[in-house]
Parts: structure tokens; C-alpha cells; sequence
């Protein structure tokens, strides 16, 4: 392990940049963040990445419950510790599930064509990274999420769409 700069880069960013505690995500966004500063071993890569796609895509096509299987978890998790639900509209999470699945297939891209990116690879993997940390940890630590933010801003002017009061700002 390297135990320089980067070392301590991926400790912090495993920290600071996790998901809430009780976030069904917080263990796969931790792997991934210091697999990316510290391990760089592709394959962790090829076994999260079907688990997360697998998580998108069904959150986006069904919802988060019967066939998602963190949202079931987070949906356990949610009658347990807290018996009355917050309901958010399903539209913009959706399209935000649909921008998940999306960074999550550019990651799994650049690992598979590393060594076409050369000196570029490192730099891209970590900015989608990154990214996604960044997104799922403004979501589950500040309840604000990028997606529903673009939703409402981006496609409901552009395409007529009903707005969504739940994620105005």
C-alpha cells in the first residue's frame, strides 16, 4: 500500500466523501473511492460494477422495492428505524438513478480500455468516482440531489415536463 500523499488522500476521501452511516451504498462507495486513490486493482471494479448497474437499473425501470436489492435493504432499513416514510416523487429520482447508472457504466468503460487511455485513465477514474461520491454523499448527508436538481432546472423547461415542488430550491 502506499503509505505517501495518496495514501492519506484515500483515507480522507473515504471518510469525508461516504454516504451517510445508515446508507445502504456506503460500503461499495468506500471500496470504490480507496480502490481508486490507493488499491488501484481493476477488479474490484468487474465485481461492483454489475452490483451497482444491476442497482441502477432496476431502481430506474421498477423502483426502489421488490427487485432492487439495496432498496429493499434500504426500504427494511426505513420501516425499522423510522416508521413514517418521506416520500419523494419518482420522476427525478428515476432520471437521477438514470445518472448513476450512467457514471457507473463510464467507470467500468475506462477500466476496460486502460490501456488505450495511457496516462489519461488514472484522471478519469477518479474524476467519475469522485463524482458519484461527491453526488451520493450531498444526497444522504444534505438531502440534495444532483439529479433531481437537473431534472427540474434542465428537462422540465426543455421538454413541458410537470415540475417537481419536492426538489425546487
Amino acid at each position: 500500500m502506499n503509505t505517501g500523499k495518496l495514501g492519506t488522500l484515500s483515507t480522507i476521501c473515504a471518510l469525508n466523501f461516504s454516504p451517510a452511516p445508515f446508507s445502504t451504498t456506503s460500503s461499495p462507495s468506500r471500496i470504490a473511492i480507496i480502490n481508486v486513490f490507493e488499491w488501484r486493482n481493476s477488479d474490484i471494479v468487474l465485481i461492483l460494477f454489475p452490483i451497482v448497474a444491476y442497482e441502477f437499473l432496476t431502481s430506474m425501470i421498477v423502483g426502489l422495492t421488490p427487485i432492487s436489492p439495496f432498496g429493499v435493504v434500504g426500504t427494511l432499513m426505513a420501516i425499522i428505524m423510522h416508521p413514517e416514510p418521506l416520500w419523494k416523487p419518482a420522476k427525478p429520482k428515476r432520471f437521477a438513478w438514470g445518472i448513476g447508472l450512467v457514471l457507473s457504466c463510464l467507470c467500468f468503460i475506462w477500466v476496460s480500455i486502460q490501456p488505450q487511455l495511457g496516462a489519461a485513465y488514472l484522471p478519469l477514474v477518479r474524476t467519475t468516482v469522485l463524482l458519484c461520491n461527491i453526488a451520493t454523499w450531498f444526497e444522504a448527508a444534505n438531502g440534495f440531489c444532483f439529479g433531481c436538481f437537473i431534472y427540474n432546472t434542465v428537462l422540465v423547461p426543455m421538454y413541458k415536463l410537470e415540475e417537481c415542488s419536492e426538489c425546487k430550491l
